[in-house]
């Protein structure tokens, strides 16, 4: 899993553009925290998982007009292991 630290800026839309961004690169979002800093900036930080190239996702957030800054650190934080069932369908 991947920790992303991203600065935007507190405009109309910022967060659910970058939410969304993330959603259609094909991350998992595990943990979402925001909070408005000192300087009037939305701080997100993100635990994501995917099997994708995070450095393509770090590109395209970075294109973002409303993205100040972006950061990326492994995360320490290990996910649950998901159960998967199988049913059986009889007619």
């Amino acid at each position: 899993m991947k920790k992303i630290n991203i600065k935007l800026l507190h405009v109309h839309g910022a967060l659910e553009r970058t939410l969304r961004l993330i959603r259609h690169r094909g991350f998992d979002v595990h943990q979402c925290n925001v909070r408005l800093s000192a300087d009037n900036h939305y701080a997100m930080t993100l635990v994501v998982d995917s099997r994708r190239d995070e450095n393509n996702l770090m590109q395209q957030l970075n294109k973002q007009f409303d993205v100040v800054c972006v950061s990326l650190t492994e995360s320490k934080v290990k996910s649950a292991k998901s159960k998967r069932y199988r049913y059986a369908y009889t007619a």
